[in-house]
């Protein structure tokens, strides 16, 4: 049984560091809890095997318009069972509560899963998720 949790404790944001691959860094504990971050643990009875970390990009005032998706992974094992799209329910709900309309994420051209993912993104009234490309680093 899984169970989506909010990143509100620095054993927690430790904890997701035992997701690091080569190709997916997890963020730092720090950047888990800093003020204005939005983050959310998929967990099951082991531990963590997901999560989503949103970073505001657009602010005026006090009030944050955009988030980015910073990091945002589910372990191989476990995809394909929901879990992405309940991790980006939790984390857009959030942002929208913070008062953000949009929330922009990058996918590489070479991620299929992360593609087809974003092909399904779940639907937030008053919030819009921006798909783009990330061409960084293609020659």
């Amino acid at each position: 049984m899984y169970r989506i949790a909010a990143v509100t404790s620095l054993a927690l944001a430790q904890r997701l560091g035992a997701l690091e691959t080569a190709g997916t860094p997890v963020p730092s504990p720090g950047a888990w809890l800093e003020e204005g971050n939005i983050g959310f643990a998929a967990l099951d009875e082991n531990g963590p095997v997901g999560g989503i970390l949103l970073i505001p990009c657009r602010q005026i005032l006090n009030h944050v318009q955009k988030y980015r998706t910073e990091w945002f992974y589910v372990h191989p094992d476990h995809r394909n069972r929901g879990l992405g799209r309940l991790l980006a329910e939790a984390a857009a709900a959030e942002a929208y509560r913070h008062g953000a309309t949009t929330i922009l994420v990058a996918v590489h051209p070479d991620n299929q899963h992360g593609l087809a993912w974003s092909e399904s993104l779940p639907r937030v009234d008053g919030l819009g998720f921006v798909v783009s490309l990330d061409r960084c680093g293609l020659q």
